[in-house]
C-alpha cells in the first residue's frame, strides 16, 4: 500500500471522544482553513468547540494567522515541517518513507496507559502482535475496553487492542491481549501499536471483482485472519481513493477476517447492508459492522449480529438501556442497547433507521432509561434540533454503576408492582379493550411534505389527488388507551404490484365500514342568508374517513346523497373531512378553515380540494 503524502491530514479534536477530519492539498497555503470550512459545513461546528488540532504538515503563515483569529488558543501539532517553496519534492519524498515506516495516524487516540508500581517487561511472547478491532455495544467488549491498553478507530464504538496471533494444535486461531502490566508508558505503547500496523500491512492483501468490466468491490484478505482490523489504518481512505477513485466508501466487516469495500452509489451497499444485517456475531467482543468512509471521517451505518443479552428481563434489568425514538405521541421506535455505552443513542439510533426507516425530522422526542452520556447529548442535539429528552436514571460516574444498578434495580421492581396492581384493577372494571386484528385503511400523504421522498422509497404508495396527495396503507386500531396505533405496510410486505393493488382494494373498500355522512353547523355557515349546508364524513371507530376519498365513485356516492353536482372539500385531520357546495358561504368557510389551519399531522397538509364527476383538483393546502 502507498501512502500519499502530498494530503496533509488535518484533524479537528471536540473534546475528549470527537473528532473531525478532512484531507486538503499539502502545498496549500490555507490549507486548514479549507479543512475548517469543510468540517464545519458538513458537521454544523463551531470553532470554540475545537480544543486541539493534529495536522500531517505544520501549517503555513497564512494559516497559523487564520488559526491565531478562529480558534481560542488550542494546541496545534504536526509531523512534519513545511518546506520551502522550492523543496517539496525532496520533503513529500522524505514524508512518504517516514509513514511507511510508522504510519502513526492508523491509531486515533489511545487510551492513557494505568500507572504501574514499575517499569513493566513485555518478556517473551509468542505469536505476532497485530490490532484486532472490537465493538464497544457488546458487554464483552466494553469490559476489554475497561481492562486492556486500546484506541479508539470509529469514536470509541469501535476500538482495536494490540493482540498477540497464535495458531492453537487444532488449527485455531488465538488472540491473547497485550495487558497494562506489559507497557511502561504511553510512548511504548504507541511504539507497540505503530510496528503492528506496519505487520498488518505487510500482510493485507487486496482482491477485486469486477461487473460489466467495472470494479464493484474490494475484498482485503491478510494472512492471520485479522483483515478486518485493516479498518484501523488512517490510509484506508486515501487508498482506496487513489487507486479506485471512490471518494465515498462503505465498509462491511461482517467478521473480523473480512473487509469489503463498494462506492457509496453502489447498488452492491445494499448489498453489503443485508450481510452485516444478517450476520451471526462470532465473537463476544465484536459485532458485524457497516461503516460509511469519506476524507472528512468514519461513521457507523449499522452493527448485525445478536443484540447484546440481558442476564434479565429486559423491563427490569439495569444493565440494559431502553431507547425511544417517538414520533408524535403514540408512534415509538425503540432499541436495546447497553447502559454504560457513551455512545448508545447513537447506536440506537442507527438500528432504528435500518430497522424502520425512521428520518429524524421526525422525532419529536427522545427518551431513554439511562441519562445519556455528553457524546450522546451532543449527538441528540446535532440530529434532532431542539426536541425534548428525557430520561429515568441518572447518568453516575465509572466508579458508580455498581450502586447505580442496585438503585435502578429497586426502582424498576416497585414500578413493576405498580404497573401489575394498575393493568388488574383495569381488568377488572372492564376498560382493557379485547383484542381484535387491526383494519388496514389508506393514509392520506401530502407530496410536498419534506418526508415524501423518504415515504415513497420505504412504502408502497398510489397517486390520489394528481401529484399533490397519494396514499400509503396502514394497519390501524384503538389501543387500549384509546390512542391510534398504526403499523405502516412496507415494500417489503408485499410481493408484487398485483399483491399491492389487492391490498389496496381492500383497504379502500374497508374504509366504508362505519362510513357516516352527517349534516353539520358546527362551522356556522348555514346559519348564513344562503350559506346551505355543510356535511360532515367520520367513521364510527373515529379512524381515517378522509381516506374514502379514495373510493374510485366517491363522487357518485356523495352526490346521490348531497344531490350536489360538485364538492368543495376540507381535510384538516385525517379523520374526518367536510364538504360544502361550491359558490357558497360554507364553501368559503372551509377554505378559510384550511389556510387558516396549522400542520399538525405528520402525513397530510390541511387540504381544500375540488370534487367532480371527472375527478379531483387541489385547491389549497396550508402553509408548512
Amino acid at each position: 500500500m502507498t501512502i500519499d503524502a502530498s494530503r496533509n491530514t488535518v484533524t479537528f479534536r471536540l473534546g475528549s471522544d470527537r473528532t473531525l477530519t478532512a484531507e486538503v492539498p499539502a502545498r496549500a497555503a490555507d490549507g486548514i482553513r479549507r479543512a475548517w470550512r469543510t468540517v464545519a459545513d458538513e458537521h454544523d461546528a463551531r470553532p470554540e468547540t475545537v480544543t486541539a488540532i493534529d495536522c500531517r504538515w505544520q501549517p503555513s503563515v497564512m494559516d497559523t494567522r487564520y488559526l491565531e483569529l478562529t480558534f481560542d488558543d488550542v494546541d496545534v501539532t504536526y509531523a512534519f515541517a513545511r518546506p520551502a517553496v522550492d523543496g517539496w519534492d525532496a520533503a513529500l519524498a522524505d514524508a512518504t518513507r517516514a509513514l511507511e515506516d510508522a504510519p502513526h495516524q492508523a491509531l486515533q487516540h489511545p487510551t492513557a496507559p494505568r500507572p504501574a508500581a514499575e517499569a513493566a517487561t513485555s518478556g517473551d511472547h509468542p505469536g505476532e502482535l497485530l490490532p484486532v478491532v472490537h465493538s464497544m455495544s457488546l458487554p464483552a467488549g466494553r469490559e476489554l475496553w475497561d481492562t486492556v491498553p486500546a484506541f479508539a478507530v470509529v469514536d470509541t464504538a469501535l476500538f482495536a487492542t494490540l493482540a498477540r496471533i497464535t495458531t492453537t494444535p487444532d488449527g485455531m486461531l488465538a488472540a491473547e491481549s497485550v495487558g497494562w502490566d506489559e507497557i511502561s508508558g504511553q510512548d511504548e505503547f504507541l511504539s507497540m501499536a505503530k510496528d503492528a500496523a506496519l505487520r498488518l500491512m505487510a500482510g493485507l492483501d487486496m482482491e477485486t471483482v469486477t461487473s460489466d468490466g467495472e470494479i464493484a468491490l474490494v475484498r482485503i484478505r491478510h494472512d492471520e485472519q485479522v483483515a478486518g482490523s485493516a479498518i484501523v489504518l488512517a490510509n484506508l481512505h486515501g487508498t482506496i481513493l487513489e487507486r479506485y477513485g471512490w471518494d465515498a466508501q462503505i465498509v462491511a466487516i461482517p467478521y473480523p477476517n473480512e473487509l469489503m469495500i463498494v462506492p457509496a452509489d453502489s447498488p452492491a451497499m445494499d448489498q453489503l447492508r443485508a450481510l452485516v444485517r444478517n450476520a451471526e456475531a462470532r465473537s463476544a467482543t465484536f459485532r458485524p459492522t457497516l461503516i460509511r468512509l469519506t476524507a472528512t471521517g468514519r461513521e457507523i451505518l449499522l452493527e448485525g449480529g445478536a443484540e447484546p443479552e440481558p442476564t434479565e428481563d429486559p423491563a427490569t434489568d439495569p444493565a440494559v438501556n431502553v431507547v425511544n425514538f417517538h414520533r408524535g405521541t403514540d408512534d415509538v421506535h425503540s432499541a436495546l442497547m447497553t447502559a454504560r455505552d457513551d455512545h448508545a443513542v447513537r447506536r440506537a439510533w442507527a438500528q432504528v433507521v435500518e430497522r424502520d426507516g425512521v428520518r429524524a425530522g421526525q422525532v419529536t422526542a427522545v427518551a431513554a432509561h439511562w441519562e445519556p452520556s455528553a457524546a450522546d447529548k451532543e449527538f441528540i442535539a446535532e440530529t434532532f434540533g431542539d426536541v425534548q429528552h428525557f430520561f429515568i436514571m441518572g447518568r453516575p460516574d465509572e466508579n458508580g454503576w455498581d450502586e447505580a444498578y442496585e438503585t435502578a434495580r429497586r426502582l424498576n421492581k416497585e414500578v413493576q408492582r405498580q404497573r401489575i396492581e394498575e393493568e388488574l384493577a383495569n381488568a377488572s372494571q372492564g376498560i382493557l379493550e379485547s383484542t381484535r386484528d387491526a383494519a388496514v385503511l389508506p393514509v392520506l400523504r401530502s407530496t410536498s411534505l419534506p418526508s415524501s421522498d423518504w415515504i415513497k422509497e420505504t412504502r408502497p404508495s398510489w397517486p390520489v389527488v394528481g401529484d399533490a396527495i397519494y396514499a400509503t396503507l396502514a394497519r390501524v386500531a384503538l389501543t387500549p388507551r384509546g390512542t391510534v396505533g398504526m403499523g405502516h405496510i412496507l415494500h417489503s410486505q408485499v410481493t408484487d404490484d398485483e399483491d399491492f393493488q389487492r391490498q389496496a382494494a381492500d383497504a379502500v373498500a374497508a374504509v366504508l365500514d362505519g362510513l357516516v355522512l352527517e349534516a353539520t353547523d358546527e362551522l356556522g355557515a348555514a346559519d348564513e342568508p344562503g350559506g346551505d349546508t355543510t356535511c360532515r364524513v367520520t367513521r364510527r371507530d373515529g379512524l381515517l374517513a378522509a381516506g374514502a376519498i379514495c373510493l374510485p365513485d366517491f363522487h357518485e356516492r356523495i352526490c346521490a346523497i348531497t344531490g350536489w353536482p360538485e364538492l368543495v372539500i376540507a381535510i384538516t385531520c385525517p379523520d374526518h373531512m367536510y364538504l360544502a357546495r361550491p359558490g357558497t358561504p360554507a364553501a368559503d368557510t372551509l377554505r378559510t378553515m384550511v389556510a387558516e389551519s396549522a400542520v399538525e399531522d405528520r402525513e397530510l397538509r390541511p387540504t381544500l380540494l375540488r370534487c367532480t364527476a371527472d375527478g379531483f383538483e387541489l385547491l389549497l393546502e396550508s402553509a408548512l
